[in-house]
């Protein structure tokens, strides 16, 4: 069962970071083309700089939309001979497909608590820095924030998961 579980994390962390890098790509390309073919050539580097920037928003924007689809991806896929089920609101029958809108509310119970336990971090650090420790506020940046919903967030997955009561861990059929 624990190798259900690092499983699972490891496939909600490639995926979502894939549709992350994905959009972000096609999107420094989109702003790329589009600034390169409105502007003469020698505007290269702030085109660039510009490209780069809105790869950085579509990246941003694309690994929530990742964070959604994988959710939603996890139902029904087989790891290690075991897998996630949803079931009805009256804890009856197992849904046979797991829509976006189904997992809007494990998602948004998700995103609520990655969101405090990184307030919880950033509020320990803040009270290091006015003990005495300094340093420890700089730390906090986009990669520190990507790190920390990238590593932690899959753990505060799996917890939000098994607690749930719609969702179930079944044995499938090894065929």
């Amino acid at each position: 069962m624990a190798n259900f579980w690092l499983r699972l994390w490891l496939y909600w962390f490639i995926f979502s970071n894939a549709v992350a890098l994905i959009s972000a790509a096609i999107i420094y390309l989109l702003a790329y083309a589009f600034l390169y073919f409105s502007y003469d050539n020698s505007l290269s580097e702030a085109i660039n700089t510009l490209a780069i920037f809105s790869a950085k928003i579509g990246w941003a924007a694309g690994y929530l939309v990742g964070l959604l689809i994988v959710l939603k991806r996890l139902f029904g896929k087989n790891f290690s001979g075991y897998s996630i089920q949803m079931y009805d609101c009256k804890l009856e029958n197992p849904l046979e497909e797991v829509f976006v809108s189904d997992t809007l509310r494990l998602w948004r119970k998700w995103l609520v608590r990655i969101a405090w336990s990184f307030i919880i971090i950033i509020m320990f650090m803040v009270m290091l820095h006015f003990a005495g420790i300094e340093g420890l506020i700089g730390w906090i940046n986009i990669y520190s924030i990507w790190f920390f919903v990238s590593t932690f967030g899959g753990w505060i997955l799996i917890l939000t998961v098994s607690k749930c009561p719609r969702v179930k861990v079944v044995k499938r059929n090894s065929n």
